[in-house]
């Protein structure tokens, strides 16, 4: 039950983002949005809002959804996909039922139906691609092990998962992802475990093959992504994925300053920016927490003691400000101390550097043996 309260919560928090994605599919089935016009007109006419305009029941599942009456919610859309006619409509509804189920405490039920979409060759591309995205992130809200296990069961799943390596698993899944289309978040993962690639090479030289190879697929990556927000910059129901890719980007900048391939100064003014963009976009509190957790993180990595102070203001709202209890960074907080790598020695030292926040490690479980 607390696995599935973590993830319930997490896509509370990521609702925007994981369930309103008409904007994408709309703006893919348009071939050329050239003026700022043509770009409301998609906005307003997107296949959620042609479904708010048509079915009742479809109307009746949103009003559900948003007061947290999932399964109702979920009953609501199977009468509203009964009734659907056009192709793109019922993978929209088909999207929503997948992201309420996961709501609803059934991440694996949820999964199944992500699966589903994406292996319908009549959806289109974008809902594909959002489809195996979704899958992914659920994963990375809290790194739940029993999540893996049921994403790559079956075909061609289970062919991108590497027993020794589950990044490398995700880097492939979300590989797959992009095939069907280049979402920020998936391209931004790819980029990441190339940027994490280098980190670990540690003293390298841009005159190698090796790194000049990870280098392309990183820059590729990361224009791809900055081209994905464009897109859904003006749409305000696609556009609460934009903190999220920003802070990813900002990881990899940081990754990279590591080896100086980028400036630390670059690095931490995209940290900044990401954080600032959760209050812009109106995130509740609690939302931001993996970006106080990355930006925190670096600033530990980079700078040690000397930044001390900036690493416990950073992190302080996580153990003093009510609403971050109910996110699940601080599942992740709690997985990540079963887990002896670089992630849980991270988090240690930032204890060190933070005895709040080392009491809040604490309070989920860790002990002296742990730092």
């Amino acid at each position: 039950m607390e696995t599935n309260k973590s993830i319930a919560a997490w896509l509370v928090s990521a609702l925007v983002a994981i369930v309103l994605i008409g904007f994408g599919i709309w703006y893919y089935r348009m071939q050329t949005l050239t003026s700022n016009v043509a770009i409301n007109n998609a906005v307003t006419n997107t296949p959620s809002a042609f479904l708010m305009k048509t079915n009742a029941d479809f109307v009746r599942a949103q009003s559900l959804l948003k007061a947290g009456d999932y399964a109702d919610a979920i009953a609501s859309y199977n009468v509203a996909l009964a009734s659907a006619t056009s192709t793109v409509s019922k993978g929209q509804i088909l999207y929503k039922i997948a992201a309420a189920t996961a709501l609803n405490g059934d991440p694996a039920g949820a999964i199944k139906l992500y699966k589903k979409i994406a292996a319908d060759g009549s959806n289109i591309n974008i809902l594909r691609a959002y489809a195996v995205s979704a899958m992914s992130e659920l994963y990375y809200a809290a790194l739940i092990p029993s999540l893996t296990t049921e994403i790559f069961k079956g075909d061609p799943y289970a062919s991108f998962y590497i027993a020794t390596s589950t990044a490398l698993s995700y880097r492939r899944l979300n590989e797959y992802a992009i095939s069907f289309y280049p979402l920020a978040l998936p391209e931004l993962r790819v980029a990441a475990w190339y940027a994490a690639h280098l980190a670990r090479l540690g003293n390298i030289s841009t005159s190698s093959p090796e790194v000049a190879a990870d280098l392309a697929v990183i820059n590729q990556g990361l224009q791809k992504a900055n081209a994905d927000i464009r897109r859904i910059r003006y749409d305000p129901n696609a556009n609460g994925d934009i903190p999220n890719a920003l802070m990813r980007e900002a990881v990899i900048l940081g990754q990279l300053s590591s080896v100086h391939l980028e400036s630390a100064d670059t690095a931490e003014a995209a940290y900044r920016n990401a954080l600032a963009m959760y209050n812009s976009f109106g995130f509740a509190p609690g939302t931001d927490g993996y970006a106080r957790y990355y930006y925190a993180l670096f600033l530990t990595q980079t700078y040690g003691q000397s930044r001390a102070n900036d690493v416990q203001t950073i992190l302080k709202p996580l153990y003093t400000t009510a609403g971050y209890q109910k996110y699940p960074v601080q599942s992740f907080f709690k997985e990540a101390r079963l887990h002896n790598g670089m992630i849980k020695k991270g988090l240690a030292d930032m204890a060190r550097l933070d005895p709040g926040f080392r009491t809040l490690l604490v309070s989920l479980g860790w002990t002296s043996s742990d730092f």
